[in-house]
Order: structure tokens, then sequence, then C-alpha cells
């Protein structure tokens, strides 16, 4: 086509990235309660391995945004998971508490630092990122370091010392420690009866994702919170969501290019009822390609995050987010896709180690309680440290 023009903008010198890096080396060695807010640009720049080092080797907290969950193994011990909205206690109240918050590929968005100007009130905030027009576009930065992430860290670590913080570590524990009990992981053994609650749900949609090493490609609402609250380990680039967007009836046509992509892996697609019926025509794509995806329809009959709202704010005067679906056995059969319908916790590890095993896709239909709400919350308009949790929610 038509060449047109072009705007060449040389980068920094190589002399001003390294008088950045030694000014944050300096405000790292110097702070006692620092914090890694870690974003997708870490994995986009192959750089989480050299994000494990840094923690590893400075004693260093790591919260990961949503679109960041993947650059840090859930498992390991400095990982304090998502902050933000919904994010857990220990990863938004050590943000709030923090002296320095290092900013690595990430855009510090309002879903994930709350009010901007109550966001870690007491800290430096340091900013890394090769686009520069990312830099102060919400948030202050004291210092930006823009360039590649692969070539900074590269700079930066010969430069971090071995760190003992077990002071600021202890103070991170306490707050987990008064975290929500009903958050934790229920212990080995345990088999929960009764209705299908839907965290329960994809709790173990979550652990079979992870027993599978598989791909997990989560839709918009409240399920998506869910999935990244309680996903564990996951190779970088194995975690796909709308984030920015958070376009509904994305998750069935992601997962499709996911298994494509990489066919050598399992590919579990989670979706609300919502933005499921979105797209679910792409199920005859599905269908004709022979795609083998896993497809986990969490089905509450409502738009279940706006519900929430209308919950909390509203006084349950809901308004267009009670929806209703088509029956899914049926749907599936009529694809010629062996489909389970669950409502029943029960019935979930049977069900879902089933459908690990099928060569072909496959469809579960959870049918979960109706007004489950996701918790923790920070409201609109509060800071990090104000969230709304289980035990503040609306009676009735």
């Amino acid at each position: 086509g038509r060449k047109n023009p072009e705007l060449v903008e040389p980068p920094e010198s190589t002399q001003e990235i390294e008088a950045d890096i030694q000014q944050v080396a300096k405000l790292l060695n110097e702070s006692q309660r620092p914090v890694l807010l870690v974003g997708r640009g870490v994995i986009l720049s192959g750089t989480s391995g050299k994000l494990s080092y840094l923690a590893e080797r400075n004693d260093l907290p790591v919260v990961t945004s949503l679109l960041g969950l993947d650059a840090f193994p859930a498992s390991d011990p400095r990982a304090l998971g998502m902050p933000g909205m919904h994010g857990t206690e220990r990863a938004n109240y050590s943000l709030q508490d923090a002296d320095l918050v290092l900013g690595l590929g990430v855009r510090f968005d309002d879903r994930v630092i709350g009010r901007p100007d109550r966001f870690a009130p007491n800290a430096r905030i340091v900013h890394f990122d090769v686009d520069a027009t990312a830099i102060e576009r919400t948030m202050r930065a004291d210092v930006a370091v823009v360039a590649d992430l692969s070539e900074s860290l590269k700079m930066l670590l010969p430069l971090v010392p071995k760190a003992d913080r077990s002071a600021w570590w202890e103070r991170i524990r306490e707050w987990n420690r008064e975290a929500d009990p009903t958050k934790e992981p229920p212990r080995p053994g345990y088999r929960r009866m009764g209705p299908l609650g839907a965290r329960e749900a994809i709790r173990s949609v979550a652990r079979k994702i992870s027993e599978n090493n598989a791909i997990a490609v989560s839709d918009v609402g409240q399920h998506q919170m869910w999935l990244a609250q309680e996903l564990g380990d996951a190779l970088p680039g194995s975690h796909l969501t709308s984030g920015g967007l958070g376009a509904m009836g994305y998750a069935l046509p992601a997962g499709l290019g996911a298994a494509i992509g990489q066919p050598d892996r399992s590919v579990w697609v989670v979706a609300g009822d919502g933005g499921f019926q979105m797209s679910l025509q792409e199920l005859a794509t599905v269908v004709q390609e022979g795609i083998p995806l896993r497809i986990a329809v969490i089905d509450n009959g409502y738009l279940g995050m706006v519900r929430q709202w209308q919950e909390r704010f509203y006084g349950r005067r809901y308004s267009e987010t009670q929806i209703s679906g088509p029956d899914l056995v049926a749907l599936g059969k009529a694809y010629g896709i062996p489909t389970w319908r669950i409502d029943r916790s029960e019935q979930l590890d049977s069900t879902l180690s089933l459908a690990a095993i099928e060569e072909g896709p496959v469809l579960i239909w959870m049918q979960v309680r109706q007004e489950e709400n996701v918790y923790p919350m920070v409201e609109s308009g509060a800071a990090l440290d104000e969230m709304v949790t289980e035990s503040e929610r609306v009676p009735g």
C-alpha cells in the first residue's frame, strides 16, 4: 500500500537511562516498605525471569494486575495477588502502606490504584514503561524509566543487593491473617454439599486449569474477578482476558485463537451466561474446526457485576440485569458437543475430571446461586484501603 509519513523519535540516551536506573536503585536500597506493581508489560517484554530474580534477591512483595497475573508465580511466597477494585486485602493494604512503589509495565489504571490522589500516599512512585505516553497518564511518577523493560531491568539487577525485609513481611502477614477466611481454599479432602456457589465453581475450574498447565481465557464480569482471585501458577501468556475495554463476549473467540495458536496446550474458557450469549455462535467454528475447548458457563441468571452494584447502591432495585438463556444441554446437543449441567457442589470434581480428558470440545453448564457477590470491593471514588468485605454486604 501507499507509504505514509512516519515519526522517527530517538530514544533517551543510554546515559539518561543509566542515571534514572541509579536513582531507582538508591530509592530501593533506602526503602523500608517497597512493593513491585506488575502489569502486562512484563509478559510482553519477556522479563518474568528477571522479575522473579529481583523479587527474590531483594525480598520484595509482588502485586500483579489483572493483565499481569501470569507474570509472576501465584505460589511464590512473595506473591500478594491482584490489587484494585476486587483485589486481595494484602495487595491493597501493602500498596497503601508502601514507601516505594515500583510499577513495571503497568498503566496505573484506576481499577488498579483506586482514587489516584489517595493512592500510596506515603510512597515514592517509580514507573518503568517502554511507552513515554503512558508515564503520568493517570499517576504522578517521581522517577520514570522510559526504555525496554528487559534492558532496564538488566541494568538495575546488579545494583540491587540482597535485603532482609522481615519487619515489612510481618506487617503484610498480619493483614493476611485478618483477611476473610471464606476466601481461603478449602482444606484437603473437604467436600462441600448442596447448591452450587459461583466462587466455589470457579475455584474448582481454576484448580483444574493449574493441574493441566492450561491456558485460562475469561470473559467479563463477576466470574472474571473470581477467576483472577483463584487462579494458581500459570506460565507467562497463559491468562487471557479483556482488561481495559471489558468487552463481553470476548472469551469464546479469544479461546479459539489461543487454541489455534497453541494446539499442544489445553484451553479453558470461563464465561458468564450474559457474555457467552454474545458470541455463542462461535460454537459453529469450534465444531467445524474440531477445536478442543473446555467451556465453562457460569449461569446465575443475571448480568452479575451490574446486579451487584444495583444491590449495593440502589437498594436491590434491579433494572435490565436479570436475563434468560437457552437450555445449554440442548444447545450442546444441537452442535454435537458433549455437555454437562451441574447445580450442586458434589457434581464438580467428577464433571470437571471428565471434561478435562475429552478429546474434542466440551460444554459445562454451571447453574449457580443467583445473588452471590465478589469481595473485596473498592467502591468508585474510594482509596484501596477502604475495601468492602463480605461481612459488610448489604443485608436482605
